[in-house]
């Protein structure tokens, strides 16, 4: 039976193991951690419990079939029993930025993650590391790049290694296609970035358009890049 899971803005995460008949919550194990020195003092008991249930991404591991990545609030959090217990991945040892929007396993090897990491949800600091060995160590996977705000999303090209992107806020896009050796920047023609596509092409009934990137900006409009640097609506 396919286990499923959602999670809710400041409202926690939701696991089922019966394809979706039954729900519990799998956060209780997170909210243990408000209680603990660090977390407490940094940002309060109150805060730190609101920030352990602001869920912002989820992730499996195709590595390891019972491992899942939860970004949120206070950091990327991981466990291996399918939400059963979590454990810190302590990016405050490797990174300034801990505030994780988005996390996602790398399609081409299993090993690896890729983490969107912010100073706030507000301040204009972002960094996108990158772990290849499922959490330990991590390091900055775009060393040269520069946004105007928080990073929200990322994704990997499941067709070209070397490729991948990421969306700020405010709206920009930002990317590699050389594997992180080289980064460039393209600004998109409308704010609010949710969500981007990557990959290198796209599914019916746009199959026949040769795009790389898709991003749903807004109230759900979609603009797609047939070169990097030129948008048009979809």
């Amino acid at each position: 039976m396919t286990d499923v899971y959602a999670g809710v803005a400041v409202g926690g995460l939701g696991r089922s193991l019966d394809g979706g008949a039954t729900w519990t919550e799998c956060h209780g194990p997170l909210l243990a951690r408000a209680t603990q020195e660090h977390p407490t003092q940094q940002h309060g008991p109150h805060r730190a419990r609101e920030g352990l249930r602001d869920t912002h991404a989820l992730a499996r591991s195709a590595a390891q079939p019972g491992t899942r990545l939860l970004a949120t609030r206070l950091g990327l959090f991981r466990s291996d029993d399918k939400g059963a217990s979590w454990s810190a991945m302590d990016l405050g040892r490797c990174s300034p930025l801990t505030y994780a929007r988005d996390g996602k396993g790398f399609p081409h090897d299993t090993q690896s993650l890729l983490g969107a990491l912010n100073v706030t949800a507000v301040r204009d600091a972002r960094s996108l590391y990158r772990s290849a060995a499922l959490g330990a160590p991590w390091t900055r996977f775009d060393h040269d790049g520069s946004s105007s705000c928080i990073l929200m999303s990322l994704a990997a090209s499941a067709q070209t290694p070397e490729r991948g992107y990421g969306a700020a806020r405010r709206g920009q896009g930002f990317g590699t296609e050389d594997g992180g050796k080289r980064w460039q920047t393209s600004p998109l023609p409308a704010e609010g970035v949710y969500a981007r596509v990557c990959g290198s092409g796209c599914a019916p009934p746009l199959e026949r358009r040769t795009q790389r990137m898709a991003y749903r900006i807004g109230r759900g409009v979609l603009w797609y890049a047939p070169p990097v640097h030129c948008w048009e609506e979809a």
